[in-house]
C-alpha cells in the first residue's frame, strides 16, 4: 500500500514538473502579450529610441561638417574601415570599433527591431487608432534610421521586413538612393497623419510635430543635394523643387500649428545662451532633446571630446560659420559677436 502511495506521489511530481515547463518564463513576454495589448507596444516602441543620438554621443553629429576644423580626419574615412566581417556593432571586435571612433554607423540590428514591430502590430485586440499611433512611431524611427544611413552612404540596401538567416535578402545589393528617399518619406508621412502625441512636456518623446519638422530636415537635405549635384541624371535633379516645395509645407505646419517659438523669456541678452545651458528643455523652442540628468547618471563627454590634447578632436568652429551670426543690432559681422556673447 506505501508502495503504491509513493508511486501516486511521483506520478503527480511529474505532471507538476511538466506543466511548469510549459510556463512562459516570467523575464519573458509572448508575440500575443506584447502585440495585444496598448502597453505592450508602448513598451516595445519605447526600445526604438535608442537610434537617436543619446547625451553621450549627440555632441557628435557635426564633427565632420564644414564650418568646423579638426584634429584629424574620421577614421570611417580611411581605406580599410569597412569590410564585409564587420557588418555591425555585435560583431566586430570591441578594438575595431574603438578604432573607427563615434562616426561608426553601419549597425543594421536596430532596423530589424523596427520592422519585426511593423510587421506584427496587427493585432485586433488593440483598438486600430492606437495601432496606427504606435505604427507611426516605429516608422518615424525607421525614416530616421535610413537617413542617417542615406546621408553618409547614399544608395544603401531597403529592407522593410526581418530577415531571417536564411533569407537571401541577407546579400542583397544596394537601392537607388532615390527608391531609399521615397520610402523614408512614405514612413514620415504615415507618422505625420498617425502619430496623436502633440505635446511632450519633457521633450523626449516623437511627436506629430517632431515628426513634420522630420520631414522638413529630410526633404531640404535631398531637395538641395539634388539641386546642386548636376552630375544626376536630370530625372532626379528635376525632382528637387517637389523636395524643396515639401520642406516648406512641413515647416509651415510646424510654425502654424505646433505653438514652438523662439524662446524670449529671459531677455533678449540671454534668452539665446540659456536654450543651451538650461539643465531641462526650454519648452517654447526645443522639440526633442537628449537630457542629461546628473541625479541619474546620465552624462555626456561633450567636454573630453572636444577639448582632450589625446584622444578629443580638438573641434573648433571656423571663421565662416562665426560670420553667420549677426551683431545685436542686426549688422553681419562676427567681432561684435564675441563680445555680446562674452
Amino acid at each position: 500500500m506505501q508502495h503504491k502511495y509513493i508511486c501516486l506521489l511521483l506520478l503527480l511530481t511529474a505532471f507538476t514538473g511538466c506543466k511548469k515547463l510549459e510556463q512562459i518564463p516570467q523575464s519573458t513576454a509572448s508575440k500575443q502579450a506584447v502585440f495585444g495589448s496598448e502597453k505592450g507596444l508602448e513598451l516595445y516602441v519605447n526600445s526604438m529610441y535608442a537610434i537617436l543620438p543619446g547625451a553621450n554621443n549627440v555632441h557628435t553629429a557635426d564633427n565632420v561638417s564644414d564650418y568646423a576644423a579638426r584634429r584629424d580626419a574620421p577614421a570611417f574615412l580611411r581605406d580599410g574601415a569597412y569590410s564585409p566581417s564587420i557588418s555591425d556593432n555585435t560583431s566586430a571586435s570591441a578594438s575595431t570599433l574603438v578604432a573607427l571612433g563615434p562616426d561608426w554607423n553601419w549597425a543594421w540590428n536596430s532596423l530589424r527591431n523596427v520592422n519585426y514591430f511593423i510587421v506584427n502590430n496587427i493585432d485586433p485586440a488593440v483598438p486600430e487608432d492606437v495601432r496606427r499611433h504606435y505604427m507611426g512611431v516605429a516608422r518615424f524611427f525607421r525614416a530616421f534610421f535610413y537617413f542617417e544611413k542615406v546621408k553618409r552612404y547614399g544608395d544603401v540596401p531597403w529592407i522593410n521586413k526581418p530577415l531571417d538567416p536564411s533569407d537571401t535578402t541577407v546579400f542583397k545589393g544596394r537601392d537607388p538612393r532615390t527608391l531609399v528617399i521615397d520610402s523614408i518619406l512614405a514612413d514620415i508621412d504615415y507618422a505625420t497623419q498617425n502619430i496623436k502625441t502633440l505635446n511632450d512636456p519633457s521633450r523626449t518623446l516623437i511627436t506629430k510635430w517632431v515628426a513634420y519638422a522630420f520631414k522638413a530636415r529630410v526633404c531640404l537635405f535631398e531637395g538641395t543635394f539634388r539641386k546642386y549635384h548636376t552630375e544626376l541624371a536630370a530625372a532626379v535633379t528635376n525632382t528637387s523643387p517637389a523636395l524643396l516645395t515639401q520642406a516648406a509645407a512641413a515647416a509651415k505646419e510646424v510654425m502654424d500649428r505646433s505653438g514652438y517659438k523662439l524662446y524670449e523669456g529671459a531677455g533678449v541678452a540671454a534668452s539665446y545662451r540659456k536654450v543651451f545651458t538650461s539643465t531641462t528643455p526650454v519648452t517654447d523652442e526645443v522639440m526633442l532633446a537628449a537630457v542629461s540628468d546628473v541625479a541619474l547618471g546620465v552624462l555626456h563627454s561633450a567636454n573630453w571630446y572636444y577639448t582632450s590634447a589625446t584622444t578629443g578632436i580638438r573641434f573648433n568652429f571656423i571663421r565662416t560659420f562665426i560670420n553667420t551670426y549677426l551683431n545685436i543690432d542686426g549688422t553681419p559681422g562676427a567681432d561684435a559677436w564675441w563680445i555680446e556673447m562674452a
